[in-house]
């Protein structure tokens, strides 16, 4: 018991909240829920954190401030996370990875037939470990690139146009849409 009570404060400590470490979670702020969660998740030694929506109802502040706590936890722990997130700048910073789904796109047999979501973008990111990166060119250009796809739902991308330049990406078409597209 002294040992894991020990163990709880390191890694408050780490999420910098262990001036908080009596308080009970619902006299948390949002952020500091959040932090104990990733505390939480770490202590159990998971090598895989899947975080969905994580920072959607956080002050912006707090929003900034946790990304860079996620990329430090990255590094540290070196572990895979996986970011859900419908925010496209959050994506673009944190990920190494981003991959894009949408039910907006054409395949050739006649546009407004619903056969749902495809992964329509899958490509490697550039590592950025500041925020300063934010106000670069080339941040704001893949930013706008990656939201073309996403914001753009009427002007359908056929299959053919997805971007699927990452090395590992999963082709998502079936043997009849794959043979329709050619």
């Amino acid at each position: 018991r002294k040992e894991d009570i020990e163990e709880a404060m390191r890694y408050l400590d780490k999420v910098k909240l262990v001036d908080h470490a009596h308080q009970f979670l619902h006299e948390l702020s949002g952020g500091q829920q959040q932090r104990v969660a990733i505390a939480q998740a770490l202590m159990a030694k998971h090598r895989i954190l899947l975080m969905d929506e994580p920072f959607g109802s956080l002050d912006s502040g707090t929003r900034a401030d946790l990304q860079v706590f996620i990329l430090e936890l990255w590094q540290e722990y070196d572990m895979t996370i996986i970011f859900v997130t419908h925010d496209t700048p959050e994506a673009v910073f944190l990920g190494t990875r981003i991959i894009v789904l949408s039910q907006h796109y054409t395949d050739g047999r006649g546009d407004g037939v619903r056969r749902g979501a495809k992964i329509i973008r899958d490509e490697a990111l550039p590592r950025y470990t500041t925020t300063r990166v934010k106000e670069s060119a080339d941040y704001a250009r893949l930013v706008q690139e990656v939201e073309q796809d996403v914001l753009k739902p009427k002007q359908l991308k056929h299959i053919n146009e997805f971007n699927l330049r990452h090395q590992d990406s999963v082709r998502t078409l079936t043997t009849e849409e794959a043979r329709a597209a050619v």
